[in-house]
């Protein structure tokens, strides 16, 4: 049973008023001292997002509803655009695998010397180039939009520097099997409908 639907994406504009932001565990062990001793669980962050806790017009509830229907709750996982890091414009690196010529895009984050590297599963078609020692690939370069893959056919030799520039999703699904919404107002005696929509979190799906 499939149970991650590349498209279609989660609505744009509706991803566009979500809340969202990076998450992490961390083990916190306090003595009697006060003191606590802290370990991250996560080596990286896991994204969620609220799109409810707002009000929306008709035709955006009516978009929601059909979505949250047809991927049944928490049962599909499923594409979505996080406005606010979707992109990367150069400093994006291609990590080697375990397979000759295979490389697997991530994303760099950086503070002084502190850096994470964020695994991309989910490049955008048709927006992605990769480039090697600063100059752009035009062939032998084959991308899985499914996985974040990259093949480079024939497989560099010695290391050369492999990077990237392009758009990326992020796989979520939804955290709760159940929607709440209310009729809050509407735009004049015969307009449109404000519906008013509690909580829906979506949590990021790990590879």
């Amino acid at each position: 049973m499939t149970t991650f639907l590349e498209s279609p994406r989660f609505p744009d504009n509706i991803a566009f008023g979500a809340t969202v932001g990076p998450t992490y565990l961390t083990v916190v062990n306090q003595v009697y001292s006060g003191r606590d001793a802290r370990i991250p669980a996560w080596t990286q962050a896991r994204i969620q997002f609220e799109v409810g806790r707002r009000t929306m017009n008709a035709p955006d509830t009516a978009t929601l509803d059909a979505f949250f229907r047809t991927v049944k709750g928490r049962a599909y996982g499923f594409r979505i655009k996080d406005w606010t890091d979707y992109s990367d414009g150069g400093a994006g690196v291609l990590i080697a695998t375990a397979t000759s010529g295979v490389y697997q895009m991530t994303k760099l984050y950086a503070n002084g010397a502190l850096t994470e590297s964020r695994l991309i599963q989910k490049p955008v078609a048709g927006s992605v180039q990769i480039i090697k020692s600063g100059v752009p690939l035009t062939t032998g370069v084959a991308l899985d939009t499914t996985t974040g893959l990259v093949t480079i056919t024939p497989a560099p030799t010695g290391s050369p520097m492999l990077t990237w520039t392009g758009q990326f999703d992020v796989p979520v699904r939804f955290d709760v099997d159940q929607m709440k919404k209310q009729i809050m107002d509407r735009n004049g005696a015969v307009g449109d409908l404000l519906v008013d929509w509690s909580s829906i979190p979506l949590i990021e799906i790990r590879p």
